[in-house]
């Protein structure tokens, strides 16, 4: 009697678990989708998070500024590639709130143009 009521608790709080887990991580996707947007508004970009958790996944798309159609991360320019990275990783520790940040030379790929504008003044992603 005593175990199967332990074994009833227990099955009951793992089930608690999971949906808790379950949505933390719709909580966490949906949170750093909206930060990645707003990054990427920045620069008059677009795109868009999608994770594919049954396959392990994740897509990102981007749409930059001169661009009319969505691309692929991998089909992007250098610099278009560098700020989207960069807007994801910023999206990630905010949504996640990670303490300690630190890139180093994550401009190489951007245009000289675009790199001097941003460090005219403080921009904190």
């Amino acid at each position: 009697m005593r175990s199967t009521r332990t074994r009833q608790e227990l099955e009951s709080a793992l089930a608690l678990r999971v949906n808790l887990s379950l949505n933390l991580r719709s909580y966490l996707a949906l949170r750093s989708q909206a930060i990645f947007r707003s990054l990427l508004e920045r620069r008059d970009y677009s795109g868009k998070l999608t994770f594919d958790y049954e396959n392990e996944k994740l897509h990102i798309r981007v749409r930059a500024a001169d661009k009319k159609k969505a691309r692929a991360a991998i089909q992007l320019s250098g610099g278009e590639r560098s700020f989207s990275t960069i807007s994801f990783l910023a999206a990630m520790w905010e949504a996640i709130e990670n303490p300690f940040r630190a890139l180093d030379e994550f401009d190489v790929f951007m245009v000289l143009s675009a790199t001097a504008r941003d460090r005219m003044g403080p921009t904190r992603f």
